[in-house]
């Protein structure tokens, strides 16, 4: 199909959209905790 078969793509397209931070604030995103009969399966 004409990629690359290495990280290339990504870095040429996706690597300076965001900053570290951002991407660390992303990915720290949890849902709120909940008294109801859910049990949580992370420690």
């Amino acid at each position: 199909m004409g990629h690359k078969s290495d990280d290339q793509v990504l870095f040429d397209h996706y690597r300076a959209l965001a900053t570290k931070e951002e991407g660390e604030a992303f990915f720290s995103i949890l849902p709120p905790k909940s008294e109801s009969k859910i049990v949580s399966i992370a420690g």
